[in-house]
């Protein structure tokens, strides 16, 4: 994928959410969250966000 400034991607991702703390610059962030997994990445489309089933 070349870069695209403004581009809309959809992103699949895995990961572990830590716990609250003080994370990022100057502990400004009450959480981090670290991918572990690329399920699926590709330009954007209309509707990519509609909420799923409960």
């Amino acid at each position: 994928m070349g870069e695209t400034a403004g581009a809309r991607l959809f992103v699949e991702v895995r990961g572990v959410l830590r716990r609250e703390g003080g994370y990022g610059h100057l502990g400004a962030y009450p959480r981090d969250f670290h991918v572990t997994e690329v399920i699926e990445a590709r330009p954007g489309r209309e509707g990519d966000c509609a909420p799923g089933p409960p």
